[in-house]
């Protein structure tokens, strides 16, 4: 009796989890791509100029947000000392050079978001 009454609770219980587990999975990857395209409309993406928001949207699209990107990322006039340098370095901005305001770099689609997101960072531009 005891084993019939298991195999009832089983027979139950399994689709009803695997059913939620569904659902869970569904709203995992709907909350990927809400997050995944949430940049837009942020005032980090204001400081992409038009070129690096084409060029971020076209490895979005792609899925290849590892793609890099050669850029300038100009910052505020704080001198280019080494704290601005180590945090842009921190965020995935690869500095190669950094001189006054402007510094020079690579950075990947994946990262650009917290690069903008840097208060001190005034804009991000795509060298073509």
């Amino acid at each position: 009796m005891r084993t019939i009454a298991i195999m009832c609770a089983c027979a139950v219980l399994l689709p009803a989890m695997a059913h939620a587990n569904h659902h869970n999975l569904r709203k995992s990857q709907i909350a990927a791509v809400t997050q995944k395209s949430s940049f837009q409309g942020t005032h980090a993406w204001t400081k992409l100029s038009p070129s690096m928001q084409q060029a971020w949207l076209a490895a979005e699209k792609a899925d290849d947000m590892g793609r890099v990107f050669q850029a300038y990322a100009r910052v505020q006039g704080t001198g280019g000392g080494m704290g601005d340098e180590n945090f842009l370095q921190s965020k995935g901005f690869n500095v190669r050079i950094f001189s006054g305001d402007v510094a020079r770099g690579s950075v990947a689609a994946g990262n650009l978001q917290a690069v903008a997101e840097l208060p001190f960072v005034e804009a991000i531009n795509l060298i073509q």
